[in-house]
């Protein structure tokens, strides 16, 4: 019996480990995690996992740091989930990763799945997908009667390129351009500019910067 206590022991840190897909670099203001109905606040250092949403507060902000270094930096009344989450770095194959973002703003910088696989990182909003082709780009989801300018989903790429789709097309953005999406049943177009007023995700790279001072 003792023995096999001791092995249920030293395998249950192992199952911790296998479900974290990444951590939180850096949090500041109002930043909680969700997974099966509850809730809890998180701060730097705290593990990502499968399945776990984090909203974001008024005025806060949060960044992540995945397991194959993709980051993905939250602004303020963000609301995003991890949905699917593969990644084996001994394997250049297979890997993927879909996220959903709800509300709010992020922008999400590729690291080595969507470098090895273009179109395996995925990011869904309320009317569209954003497929990443080893990238930097920002998304603002903008709500109706929230004063962020004309409702839907704009995706201003800073550098790479992306395909954004819904059920009724697509469209590529490339270094600079902006996609907006009107809704589910508007094919997504490319615009001149964002909204006066929409904000947007923080800059992570000074927050990558001290965190690795940190370690």
């Amino acid at each position: 019996m003792r023995s096999l206590l001791v092995l249920n022991l030293g395998l249950a840190p192992l199952f911790a480990y296998a479900a974290r897909v990444g951590r939180v670099v850096e949090t500041n203001g109002s930043v909680e995690v969700s997974q099966s109905g509850a809730s809890a606040p998180i701060k730097s250092g705290g593990v990502i996992e499968v399945g776990q949403s984090l909203a974001v507060g008024q005025g806060s902000l949060a960044v992540l740091q995945m397991d194959d270094d993709e980051v993905v930096s939250l602004g303020a009344n963000a609301r995003f989930e991890v949905q699917e989450y593969r990644f084996d770095p001994k394997s250049q194959t297979g890997n993927s990763a879909r996220y959903r973002l709800e509300g709010g703003s992020a922008r999400l910088i590729s690291g080595v799945i969507a470098r090895q696989q273009p179109g395996a990182v995925q990011l869904d909003t309320p009317y569209g997908q954003v497929s990443t082709v080893g990238t930097d780009y920002s998304v603002r989801v903008c709500s109706a009667g929230t004063g962020c300018g004309a409702p839907g989903v704009y995706v201003t790429v800073n550098s790479g390129k992306v395909k954004v789709s819904n059920p009724r097309g697509s469209q590529t953005g490339t270094n600079g351009q902006i996609v907006y999406i009107a809704g589910l049943d508007v094919v997504p177009v490319l615009v001149a500019a964002l909204p006066r007023d929409l904000d947007g995700a923080p800059d992570p790279e000074p927050f990558m910067l001290a965190a690795g001072a940190k370690g």
